[in-house]
C-alpha cells in the first residue's frame, strides 16, 4: 500500500449526523460511508478506505500533497487523466448552441434598445432646441440667387470654365431623367 502523509491523518475525516444516520466522510480522497450507529458508519468507512488505497496502490499511483492522488514518480511511467463525463449528442449539441445564441441575441436588443431609446431621447431634445422649420418666402430665395451671382463674378476665368463644364457634364447626365419625367413611357 503507498506511504501516506502526515498531512493523511485521522483529523481530514468529517463526522456528519443527519436524519438519524451518521456518514463519515474524507474530502481529500472522496471516501465517504453512512451507517445507522456511528461504529458501523466508521467500520464501513475505514473499509472503503482501505479499498481505495489499494486501487491506487494497483494502478501504481500514489499520494500527492493533501492526500490527493498523483502520478508514480517511477521512470517509464506515465498517468494520463480522462474526464468521466457524458457526451452529448449532436441535437443536444445543438439545443444547446441555439440556446446560447437566444441569450447572446437577447442581450444585443436590451443594449440596442438602451441606446435607440437614448438616442431618439437625444434627437427630440435637439429638434425642440432648434424649433419648427421656418417656411422658405421668395425674398429668401432671391436673396440666395444674388449670392450666387455675386459667387460666380468672383471666380477666374479658369474656375469660370470649369464651372460652365462641370454644369454641361450635369445637365447631359440628368437630360434621360427630365426627358422621361416630361414624357412618361406608355403603359
Amino acid at each position: 500500500m503507498p506511504q501516506r502523509t502526515s498531512e493523511q491523518s485521522e483529523t481530514d475525516v468529517v463526522l456528519i449526523e443527519k436524519n438519524g444516520r451518521f456518514f463519515f466522510f474524507q474530502p481529500d480522497i472522496g471516501v465517504i460511508a453512512s451507517d445507522e450507529g456511528i461504529e458501523g458508519a466508521y467500520g464501513k468507512f475505514s473499509d472503503a478506505r482501505r479499498a481505495f488505497w489499494n486501487e491506487v496502490a494497483q494502478a501504481g499511483l500514489e499520494a500527492g500533497g493533501q492526500g490527493a492522488v498523483a502520478g508514480s514518480r517511477r521512470p517509464g511511467r506515465e498517468i494520463v487523466a480522462v474526464a468521466a463525463r457524458g457526451r452529448r449528442g449532436m441535437v443536444a449539441e445543438l439545443g444547446l448552441f441555439v440556446a446560447k445564441l437566444c441569450i447572446v441575441f437577447a442581450l444585443i436588443g436590451g443594449v440596442g434598445a438602451v441606446v435607440v431609446t437614448r438616442a431618439a431621447g437625444g434627437i427630440a431634445t435637439a429638434l425642440q432646441q432648434i424649433g419648427p422649420p421656418k417656411p422658405i418666402s421668395l425674398a429668401d430665395v432671391s436673396v440666395k440667387a444674388a449670392d450666387i451671382v455675386k459667387d460666380i463674378q468672383s471666380l477666374t476665368k479658369e474656375e469660370k470654365e470649369s464651372l460652365l463644364r462641370s454644369v454641361a457634364a450635369i445637365s447631359r447626365e440628368l437630360d434621360p431623367i427630365v426627358e422621361a419625367w416630361r414624357k412618361p413611357p406608355p403603359r
